[in-house]
């Protein structure tokens, strides 16, 4: 995708780079952004790519490592009431965690899905933070294999 911005538009200093999807609420988690930079008229790149840290799954700990946050999380995984988006009065759905995804939770640990993720989708769902770190505990305490990423699936 490329979009051509206006002379100006960045300026020298903090600039803040939104993505969403049209024709969404706006709100909604279901997207990465894998790459990206501005490019001057030539086509160099103007960031450099030292700037951008990899997340490497290699280095992510379990934001909570207590047997009772993570049985938290896996009760949360398996019953917790969720909602259709964050958004107020969002409709409750009649799904959990569990009927979405592989029953217990492996595929988020396969695919090596972050703790930022997962805390993110369940804030989406109406859980609060807590919530989606205990769910983000439970993940990482499976003794499951984690060799993918979300976008790059073994």
């Amino acid at each position: 995708m490329r979009v051509v911005l206006r002379h100006g538009i960045a300026v020298t200093g903090t600039n803040t780079v939104r993505f969403r999807f049209n024709l969404t609420d706006g709100v909604s988690s279901g997207y990465r952004v894998l790459a990206w930079n501005f490019l001057t008229a030539e086509g160099a790149e103007i960031i450099p790519s030292e700037e951008f840290a990899e997340d490497n799954p290699d280095a992510w700990s379990a934001p909570f490592t207590d047997k009772g946050s993570i049985q938290a999380g896996r009760e949360l995984w398996q019953a917790a009431t969720l909602t259709q988006s964050s958004n107020p009065d969002a409709p409750r759905i009649h799904a959990h965690c569990a009927d979405c995804h592989a029953q217990d939770g492996r595929d988020l640990k396969y695919f090596n899905y972050s703790n930022h993720s997962i805390v993110t989708r369940s804030r989406f769902h109406g859980l609060s933070t807590l919530q989606g770190e205990q769910i983000a505990s439970y993940i990482r305490s499976l003794s499951s294999p984690n060799p993918g990423r979300p976008w790059n699936p073994p």
